[in-house]
């Protein structure tokens, strides 16, 4: 009987039940030195990773919520970098996009991040990897829970079902 559908693979792969399930992502080390190159070059501050939208449609943030979001955790935390893991366009100039980036790099950018605020869409998978930090704060914002990466992530996720929610998660990092 499946439970979660992370269950899912685990049959088709004919894994054991009982051990732990996650993506295997693979990075070159010059892969990982861009990233590091990358973040270097922001300036100083809490650094977090922002899958701004889904593209199954499950939630998408307007400029005016990332800007609110980053007053939040600025609030908490001091200065901080947005760093937007999703290709849509923004008018917000203190966004630093990896938008054109592959989205399997995005492991290398997620272990440099303090916080990873993810929509359940593929970056939020790809950070659920063998090779994630179980440093890396995550925030995931979805409607349902049992259909989400919240049974693979590799760290204790918080889970946010709405936007309100998702502003004081933010605020209690």
């Amino acid at each position: 009987m499946l439970n979660v559908y992370t269950d899912i693979p685990k049959i088709v792969m004919g894994v054991n039940e009982s051990l732990p399930w996650h993506p295997c992502i693979f990075v070159s080390q010059q892969e990982r030195d861009n990233a590091a190159s990358f973040m270097a070059s922001l300036p100083k501050g809490y650094n977090v990773l922002l899958e701004a939208e889904a593209y199954s449609a499950n939630a998408v943030l307007s400029d005016e919520q990332i800007a609110l979001l980053k007053k939040t955790i600025e609030d908490k935390k001091g200065p901080c970098n947005i760093i937007l893991a999703s290709k849509r366009p923004t008018k917000l100039d203190y966004i630093h996009s990896l938008g054109s980036m592959p989205i399997r790099l995005m492991i290398c950018y997620y272990n440099l991040c303090e916080l990873f605020i993810g929509m359940n869409s593929g970056v939020s998978c790809i950070t659920c990897s063998w090779d994630a930090s179980d440093a890396t704060k995550r925030i995931i914002f979805h409607q349902a829970k049992h259909n989400s990466t919240f049974y693979i992530a590799r760290s204790k996720e918080h889970f946010v079902g709405s936007f309100a929610e998702l502003l004081v998660a933010c605020s209690e990092i």
